[in-house]
């Protein structure tokens, strides 16, 4: 069936590069009947026909082999003159899709003649100029074009509506234009190295190739925290080592990190110097660069704090048994009718001295480490050349051994202040007449006797007036357990944001925020004898723009004039700087998820127990296998030594 309307994507230059007054080829690819994509414009005198073919053959293939099974592949699409030259190609008069077009007066825009298919001129009503910038991918490092993917509308299977529609493939084709283009002209791909490209492959060199050399000792010491803990083995049995505290967890991380650095490094080096756009965002270069920069100055951070260590053991040591004795001290307040309320002096009595006795015995267990205090310099001396964040873990698991017996406690009292209000909520029923059914799960009627009521009553007479007493140290072990908590969430914050913030994504952006691409829009340009047309949506199964014209007739149609078209351009849209901060977000909303304000009154209201932040479902990545990883070091340091080190 014949067009009615080509859509032509056309490489535009600031400069006049092409010959304009000679012959040349089109070169590109035919997506659809009606949507073709021109890479370059090659002149005739520059390459014979034949070679032509083969050369076109062989980058298609080259950079085809990853893109979509059913895409076009990159052809000869036409020819295209001075405005005064009449095209005489008789040897691809039976091709079947040609393309005749001509230069229009400014020199650098295109107008279509005349188009055959199989020899046999098409009926073209009208055509659609998309001018996109065909130096855009060469003026950065990580530039390129992009769309962002849309539900499609009007498709009729889930598989119709995933697939690439025709701008998402013609998109895809246009990001190698400016490769082809130099290939075609003999020159190189890429910009020769400059000294500071060979300055920075000297100086990056020794440091990969001692991370390679460190990466067994990183796997044996990666198995070690792995291990599991016999079953039978009570309260970690089952468990990793790793499980046992932050620290152990966050030194594997680390360790996983460093084991992978040089499987990283030979992973982008081939994905950089590939067929393949180069997207930082999507290959996860700009996390791993992150991660790296991180890593140095965590590096840093850990040394100066190395220097605080022993100043904050010496006050821990100071301070810690005034810290036992405070705790007693408001302890034993309590029993003197804190707040104006009326307790048990006998019941609050005997609570006291237990917990007097729990917190001598963790005073005795502190007092325990003190012929271990230069020990424990050491562990943390040795903690600050893994960095900051692994001394932040130990401080952590610090905090959590030195306030362990206020967590009992809390705990303790959180279970007995959730049965006494079960009891109270049970003996409410007896006197209401009804009782649960908990195979049913729902509230009964029930008959009582009057022995039954009497020692109900009994209960919950009894149960009614030592509430108050033991609601008084549920509050107060409860906001010593959020003071804790609050204490713990700070260091834990520290470690979590500082490994999500994107440092080299925010570096990339400031410098060229187009180096992270989000969509592209099409503009139409305002000219006195162009085409005036409406486009309300980019994502048409059949073309990707819709004009308000009515189709030409075929017998009002002059195969002699040119066709009328209109011109629009191709512009990109760059991300977003907030959209950059994704680990930040989505880290920040599982925050807001685990503590939520119902919670924290259940806690006080219910006794409902409080966990502390959850590890596992944290957004701190990067110790993700690489298909590089099953290699072995030999393997490794061949892969180190094929890399394009420039």
């Amino acid at each position: 069936m014949p067009a009615a309307r080509m859509d032509i994507l056309w490489p535009e230059k600031s400069d006049v590069s092409f010959d304009v007054g000679k012959q040349s080829y089109v070169i590109g690819w035919r997506v659809k009947d009606c949507l073709i994509c021109v890479a370059t414009v090659l002149p005739m005198a520059e390459c014979g026909a034949s070679k032509l073919e083969q050369e076109v053959a062989s980058l298609s293939k080259r950079f085809g082999s990853r893109s979509n099974e059913n895409s076009s592949p990159l052809t000869v699409l036409g020819t295209i003159s001075p405005p005064q030259v009449h095209a005489n190609t008789p040897a691809y008069n039976g091709r079947p899709f040609w393309v005749d077009m001509a230069w229009n007066s400014d020199h650098l825009r295109p107008v279509v003649r005349q188009i055959r298919k199989h020899g046999n001129p098409c009926t073209v009503a009208m055509c659609h100029i998309v001018l996109y910038d065909a130096t855009f991918s060469r003026l950065q490092r990580y530039r390129h074009l992009t769309i962002r993917k849309r539900k499609r509308s009007g498709a009729s299977d889930t598989n119709e509506a995933m697939s690439p529609t025709p701008l998402q493939t013609a998109i895809f084709h246009l990001n190698h234009s400016s490769d082809i283009e130099q290939c075609l002209l003999g020159n190189s791909r890429r910009d020769p190295p400059s000294f500071l490209s060979k300055l920075q492959s000297m100086l990056c060199w020794p440091f990969v190739l001692m991370f390679m050399l460190c990466r067994p000792a990183c796997h044996f010491f990666m198995c070690l925290l792995s291990v599991r803990f016999p079953s039978r083995m009570p309260l970690y049995g089952g468990h990793h080592v790793k499980s046992l505290s932050l620290f152990l967890r966050l030194l594997n991380r680390r360790v996983a990190m460093v084991a992978t650095i040089a499987e990283q490094y030979v992973k982008f080096n081939r994905e950089y110097y590939s067929d393949t756009p180069f997207h930082v965002l999507e290959s996860g270069y700009a996390e791993y660069m992150s991660d790296l920069a991180f890593f140095v100055l965590d590096l840093v951070g850990g040394y100066l704090y190395r220097s605080v260590v022993p100043t904050g053991i010496v006050y821990f040591q100071q301070s810690s048994h005034s810290h036992f004795r405070t705790l007693k001290a408001q302890v034993t307040w309590l029993v003197d009718a804190p707040a104006g309320f009326k307790i048990n002096v006998a019941l609050a009595s005997s609570l006291v001295k237990g917990i007097h006795l729990m917190v001598d015995v963790a005073q005795y267990a502190i007092d325990g480490l003190s012929p271990y205090v230069g020990t424990m310099l050491w562990v943390a001396s040795a903690a600050s050349v893994l960095g900051l964040s692994v001394q932040l873990g130990l401080l952590y698991d610090f905090v959590e051994f030195g306030t362990m017996q206020t967590y009992y406690l809390y705990l303790y009292f959180s279970k007995l202040h959730r049965v006494q209000f079960d009891l109270l909520s049970s003996l409410w029923r007896l006197f209401l007449g009804k009782k649960k059914n908990l195979l049913r799960n729902r509230v009964d009627s029930c008959e009582y006797d009057v022995t039954q009521m009497l020692v109900g009553t009994l209960l919950f007479t009894i149960l009614f007036f030592v509430v108050a007493t033991n609601s008084v140290f549920y509050l107060y072990f409860c906001l010593v357990r959020c003071v804790v908590l609050a204490i713990q969430t700070t260091l834990w914050c520290a470690i979590v944001f500082s490994q999500t913030i994107p440092l080299y994504s925010v570096a990339l952006w400031l410098q060229d925020k187009f180096q992270f691409p989000a969509d592209v829009y099409v503009r139409p340009v305002r000219l006195a004898d162009a085409l005036s047309i409406a486009f309300p949506n980019v994502h048409k199964s059949n073309c990707f723009v819709d004009d308000d014209f009515a189709p030409t007739e075929p017998a009002s149609f002059n195969y002699g004039a040119t066709i009328p078209t209109a011109y629009f351009t191709m512009h990109p849209v760059a991300q977003s700087f907030g959209s950059l901060f994704t680990r930040v977000s989505e880290y920040s909303g599982a925050l807001a998820e685990h503590y939520t304000v119902g919670k924290f009154l259940r806690c006080f209201l219910l006794g409902e127990y409080i966990p502390a932040l959850a590890f596992d479902d944290t957004p701190m990545r990067m110790d993700e296998s690489t298909s590089m990883s099953s290699l072995t070091t030999a393997q490794l340091y061949e892969a180190l030594r094929a890399c394009r080190w420039e």
